[in-house]
């Protein structure tokens, strides 16, 4: 099973957004991908959405507006079942039609802890504090996909509920410093082993709607 636990800011933040972008199409993108073994919950994070479906108020868990939504979202992914997944999600992402499909294709194909859909346009950029494994990435083949080792991604990703559990004291610490969490979770930092594995789809199959970080070889517009 997979539970997607989707965070929805009911106002907008100033970054600079593609013409196309809005929360209600990034939404649409995920709902048109929900299907079989895959379970949404909606974390309404302060006030309202007219647009979201009925039945969505029936699955939805409102709570105040605070920074530290994350947090709460990753606690109670911590009660599901500890060989089930869970796809955090934002509410900026635009995901392509099959991406949850994949998703479930890649957990069984290639077993990985970590997944993100998302193909993070920094990996081609000179940036080496971000790309601890120096140009050096494994390949994997899902039965529809491809894939690739990452040393880390936003705060968009998949993961089993054991990882989740094993690292709590690092997810509580570096939650909200994505690029300090994740390569400590994957032993590129500190000492903890490096036992995990953490793979990004190549094309992409979702995007932060945020102008300078579309992600790239896909047409995103509409």
């Amino acid at each position: 099973m997979i539970h997607v636990l989707y965070r929805l800011l009911a106002g907008e933040n100033k970054r600079e957004r593609p013409e196309w972008y809005s929360k209600h199409n990034c939404f649409s993108s995920l709902l048109a991908n929900i299907g079989q073994g895959i379970d949404l919950r909606i974390f309404l994070n302060g006030g309202e959405c007219d647009w979201l479906p009925d039945f969505v108020h029936t699955t939805r868990v409102n709570i105040p507006v605070i920074s530290e939504s994350f947090l709460l979202v990753y606690h109670e992914a911590l009660l599901f079942p500890r060989w089930d997944w869970v796809y955090f999600c934002e509410d900026d992402y635009l995901h392509v039609p099959g991406a949850l499909f994949k998703l479930q294709n890649c957990i069984e194909d290639v077993k990985p802890d970590l997944v993100s859909l998302y193909d993070h346009p920094d990996r081609y950029r000179d940036l080496p504090e971000h790309n601890y494994t120096q140009g050096k990435n494994d390949i994997f083949i899902s039965r529809n996909h491809h894939w690739r080792t990452i040393p880390s991604t936003c705060m968009t990703f998949g993961a089993s509920v054991k990882v989740l559990r094993e690292n709590q004291d690092l997810f509580e610490k570096w939650t909200y410093v994505d690029f300090e969490l994740f390569p400590r979770l994957l032993g590129f930092k500190e000492d903890r082993p490096n036992k995990y594995l953490m793979v990004g789809a190549i094309p992409s199959l979702a995007t932060h709607c945020q102008t300078d970080y579309l992600a790239p070889c896909v047409e995103w517009s509409p």
